[in-house]
């Protein structure tokens, strides 16, 4: 009596337990100021915890800014009218001179930032550092 053989369903686990090792992090959604449990007190908080690829919410509100992003975010807030992120010199910086992430912020009203630049105009809100 000869050998019997399984083949195919050995490889199909094969490749099944391979293509499972190589998946991408799935991007998840961060929410700061809401009654969810799990949101974020804060939105640096937030940004600290976010992954590249994140989408952090914001509830209505006003923010604390003075924030940096140095990750690759989409930031939404419910309204311009209902969302701010306020103070701060600026109030947010994309970048931190080493990397340029890729940073989308919409329906938030910046406001209230310093201008801090010596011999060039240079606006409170929002600041996008040189590369080192």
């Amino acid at each position: 009596m000869g050998h019997r053989y399984w083949t195919g369903d050995c490889a199909a686990v094969g490749l099944l337990a391979a293509s499972l090792g190589a998946q991408p992090a799935v991007a998840a959604d961060l929410c700061v100021g809401g009654p969810k449990p799990g949101c974020f007190a804060t939105l640096q908080a937030a940004i600290g915890a976010a992954q590249d690829g994140d989408t952090i919410k914001l509830a209505p509100g006003t923010y604390a800014g003075g924030i940096t992003i140095a990750k690759n975010v989409e930031l939404i807030g419910t309204s311009p009218a209902s969302t701010v992120i306020r103070g701060g010199g600026p109030v947010v910086t994309v970048g931190d001179g080493v990397s340029k992430p890729t940073v989308s912020i919409s329906r938030v009203t910046i406001t209230g930032g310093l201008n801090d630049s010596t011999g060039v105009a240079a606006g409170g809100g929002v600041a996008i550092p040189p590369l080192a």
